[in-house]
């Protein structure tokens, strides 16, 4: 269904903008290396973009613990907007892109990017709250314990389901990297699902320490600090940056949604706005200074005859 643009509020649609910019930021990187010989981003991209719309479907049917606001173009019986497809390869891609560029070692970067799409999210899960991009519904399920209004598992689930995505697109390369894009197209179905399935399975642990007494909250801060303490130690390899068009979106998205808390915080709809800025401003600084930021240690590592492609020498 389409809905007049001018007839929802205006950082309703500047969202779908925001994420639309972004969306054809992801898909210029993908063309570009598409047509220097590295084919491997696309079938990332389109593992991401199915990954994404599966688990919308999966959410509408198994979990209803939310419900989307109204944008202006809305499918599956208007309960997803457009821009949620986006949001997942924007998320998503951009993550497993700029972790790569640090030429980690499969699990290392499996366990960062999970991180990385955390702070991707962090603005945009806090600032929807006060928007009323979407409402959570009261519950008793997964979603019942939260901060600043998000559901904890909403960040458990970032955590887990990208790792699982970095690490399976990780283990699948050497065997697919060369396949033609027809397969690809074949496959990133069955990939996607496997993705949702290997998140379930790594969420069996969580729910397990939940039913022993285990705050949600500190399941979530420990994750998360064990990823930034592996981030933080492990050593790069890479000799090269990300395309600045992928650099750019942490930038965006920072920029857009402290605007609008801004905004919205003026207008007096905002409670807490103060820590809910502090917490938008240092996921992005955050993830600005350990992905973002050029590092003189990949020019220094480029010197030493690291693998050109990012990947490290020793997996």
């Amino acid at each position: 269904m389409f809905r007049n643009p001018l007839s929802i509020p205006p950082y309703f649609f500047g969202l779908e903008l925001v994420f639309l910019v972004c969306f054809v930021l992801t898909i210029r990187d993908v063309v570009t290396r598409y047509g220097a010989g590295d084919r491997y981003p696309a079938f990332q991209w389109l593992v991401v973009f199915v990954y994404g719309v599966a688990m919308e479907l999966v959410a509408f049917n198994a979990y209803p613990d939310y419900a989307h606001g109204r944008f202006s173009i809305q499918l599956y019986g208007e309960q997803l907007p457009l821009y949620v497809t986006f949001v997942y390869v924007v998320f998503h891609y951009t993550g497993l892109e700029l972790v790569r560029r640090r030429g980690l070692r499969p699990l290392a970067s499996a366990v960062v990017t999970g991180l990385a799409i955390v702070l991707l999210d962090v603005p945009f899960d806090v600032v929807g709250v006060d928007a009323r991009w979407w409402v959570w519904h009261p519950s008793v399920h997964d979603v019942a314990q939260r901060w600043l209004g998000v559901p904890l598992t909403s960040y458990e689930w970032y955590l887990l389901f990208g790792a699982g995505l970095a690490w399976l697109l990780a283990v699948l390369r050497p065997r697919s990297e060369r396949l033609p894009l027809a397969a690809y197209l074949a496959l990133a179905p069955l990939v996607a699902v496997a993705i949702i399935v290997l998140g379930i399975v790594g969420f069996l642990p969580f729910h397990a320490f939940e039913a022993l007494g285990v705050p949600a909250s500190v399941l979530v801060t420990t994750h998360a600090a064990i990823a930034l303490v592996v981030v933080l130690r492990a050593r790069s390899t890479s000799t090269t940056e990300a395309p600045l068009a992928l650099r750019a979106i942490p930038l965006i998205l920072a920029t857009w949604h402290v605007a609008v808390l801004a905004f919205l915080w003026r207008r007096g709809d905002v409670e807490g706005g103060g820590e809910k800025l502090g917490v938008i401003l240092a996921a992005s600084i955050a993830m600005v200074l350990l992905f973002v930021r050029r590092r003189g240690a990949s020019r220094r590592t480029a010197a030493s005859g690291a693998s050109p492609s990012g990947v490290p020498n020793e997996v």
